[in-house]
Parts: C-alpha cells; structure tokens; sequence
C-alpha cells in the first residue's frame, strides 16, 4: 500500500458508511466487541438488525484480559442504547460489522465490532424487523400525468379541427 496522499477530488464518493475511517486507521483505536447470536434465516433476508448495546463491552485488543487499552479492565462503558443495521440478504455465515458513528457521547470505544453468529437462537439483546424490496410505482409520476393531459387536450383539438373541415366541405 503507498504512503502517497490520495487526492480528494479522485477518491469514490461512497453512498453509505457506518465506520469513521480515521478511526479506523488509528493504531491506538479503542476497540470493543460484541458478539451476537442470530437465526441464519435473518441474515438470509432483508431487514434491519436492531442490536441493544450492553453497558460494557469487552475489549477486542485483549479480548478482556486487560492491556494498556482499556486501562487493564478488559472492557469498555457504552452510551449507546441500540443500533440499528440495515442487512442485505446474503449467506448465513458469520459476520463482523465495524460500528465507529453514532455510538453516543461517553461511549470509551472508538469502534464497536459486532460479531454475527448464526445460531438456533438469537440473542436476547438483538431483534429483526423485516424490511419489504421498494415498491415499484406503476402509476405515471405527476410530471408524466400532465404530459398525458396535455396529449390527450392536443389530440381533442386535432379532431376538433379535422372534423370542422370535414363538416365544412359538405
């Protein structure tokens, strides 16, 4: 990987992020995980994986053993009260989603790791809400009924004057 600055105006612009890449790139990040059971059919769906964070989670560095970290307590406090993770559908194996937005004030990590275990049953703290494929409209936009309007108001009156000829050379 090169060390040269990556110019701004080329770099992708990206759709959606759920990670701070700084964050990520940080070698001292505050790391804490959480692993979380769920059905493999959820996994296999789409739908929003609604996960309460707990309290405390245990440090991904030391694995909660304790280390410079987290201060040699193995864990770190959570602000959060739950994330919601939009999931598209995909193969029920097992998934790691970096979380570094949106984890709230006095949260002590700077990335949360939620572990995805397929499993028979789903943890306590976690939830599905399926989520419908968009709706694809069948009716015409406002812009393509007027359009329509106007044809059919053209068409009127171009029958209007064919049969006012017509009328008029009998």
């Amino acid at each position: 990987m090169s060390d040269e600055p990556v110019d701004e105006a080329t770099r992708p612009q990206a759709l959606a992020t759920v990670v701070d890449r700084d964050r990520l790139d940080a070698a001292d990040a505050k790391s804490g995980i959480v692993p979380v059971a769920v059905l493999g059919a959820w996994l296999e769906r789409r739908g929003t994986l609604v996960v309460d964070v707990p309290k405390r989670v245990k440090c991904a560095s030391c694995g909660g053993g304790g280390c410079g970290l987290c201060g040699n307590t193995g864990a770190f406090r959570t602000a959060t009260t739950s994330l919601r993770i939009d999931l598209e559908p995909s193969t029920p194996e097992a998934k790691r989603i970096r979380v570094s937005a949106g984890l709230g004030e006095g949260t002590e990590v700077d990335l949360l790791l939620l572990e995805l275990q397929p499993s028979t049953e789903s943890s306590a703290f976690a939830r599905f809400e399926e989520r419908l494929a968009p709706v694809v409209a069948l009716a015409p936009t406002n812009d393509r009924r007027t359009a329509m309007l106007f044809l059919i108001a053209v068409l009127l009156a171009l029958t209007l004057v064919v049969a006012l000829l017509v009328t008029s050379y009998r």
